[in-house]
């Protein structure tokens, strides 16, 4: 049961990268200076320089199913993150690894909730584009999340280099 659900996490996240580097290409061709990344990192003062030059090139609609995808793009990596994550911890001996595993399981839903904060940012943005000259920067937001799931990475790869070093120990 259990590789199904793996199994159908990892597919779901595959396509919504496949889809993710699709747009990312219709971007290229586009012409425009700005990714989606942009608009997650931009300060509130460019917000209104990459809008209008998406609007202008008619990609607006593009980056509203972009980011209505990535809402279904977080709830695969995240369970996959916590899937891992849990499993680490099982497998961990060291008990310091293993409680900062767990904890890695409540931090992947935190990034989680700072994704889908800053997907909304990013829509009501779009969706006031033309209304509204005041948009709200998803910036602090993206900063915190990218650095939480390296976090979670960066705990997965010091538990795999742990247990490496075990078993090379008791070779």
């Amino acid at each position: 049961m259990m590789r199904k659900v793996t199994l159908v996490l990892i597919t779901g996240f595959l396509i919504c990268v496949i889809a993710f580097i699709y747009h990312a290409i219709q971007f290229v061709h586009s012409g425009t200076h700005y990714s989606i990344l942009s608009i997650q990192f931009a300060p509130r003062s460019r917000i209104d320089v990459i809008l209008q030059e998406w609007n202008r090139l008619h990609l607006l609609p593009l980056v509203v199913y972009n980011t209505t995808l990535d809402f279904f793009f977080i709830i695969f990596y995240v369970f996959l993150l916590v899937l891992y994550s849990h499993r680490r911890a099982q497998l961990e001996q060291n008990r310091l690894l293993r409680s900062i595993l767990k904890m890695n399981v409540w931090i992947a839903v935190l990034a989680g909730i700072l994704d889908g904060i800053e997907n909304g940012i990013v829509l009501r943005n779009i969706q006031e584009f033309a209304t509204n000259p005041y948009y709200e920067s998803a910036r602090s937001i993206s900063i915190l999340k990218f650095m939480l799931i390296g976090w979670v990475i960066l705990v997965w790869i010091a538990s795999r280099i742990a247990s490496a070093g075990r078993i090379n120990a008791v070779s």
